[in-house]
């Protein structure tokens, strides 16, 4: 959870860039945390891939740590389109207009995913395969 407080508590004016070093549940919990800001202000965010998997760097033609740094000291970025996953709910306003005790629980209906997002029957396919 450290990464999601850092995205959404990080002083935008202060820096260029956010740089997320880890694994694509690093990678999850920095663009939920940048897409929860109460100011709706945004950095790009860089990633260093040191997890298990990589799956998002592996997408994107990241395949090393150098290679990473290469591409943030040029500067390169790419733009990427995120899906928004509602959960017990069917749009934005919907959520928006559910009573809640804090924002926290708010969030917990909202989730922003960058290669995948799955609900419970894809285990039932795995089983059936």
């Amino acid at each position: 959870m450290a990464g999601w407080k850092i995205a959404q508590e990080l002083e935008i004016d202060e820096h260029s860039a956010l740089i997320a070093v880890g694994g694509d549940g690093t990678l999850h919990e920095v663009i939920n945390g940048m897409m929860f800001r109460k100011d709706k202000r945004t950095l790009p965010i860089a990633f260093v891939p040191n997890g298990s998997g990589n799956d998002t760097c592996a997408s994107l033609g990241v395949h090393s740590i150098e290679q990473a740094i290469s591409y943030i000291k040029k500067g390169q970025t790419v733009k990427v389109d995120l899906n928004r996953c509602y959960i017990d709910a069917d749009s934005f306003e919907e959520v928006e207009q559910m009573e809640f005790a804090t924002e926290e629980e708010r969030y917990s209906r909202i989730r922003y995913s960058l290669i995948n997002a799955a609900v419970g029957f894809i285990s039932k396919c795995v089983h059936a395969a």
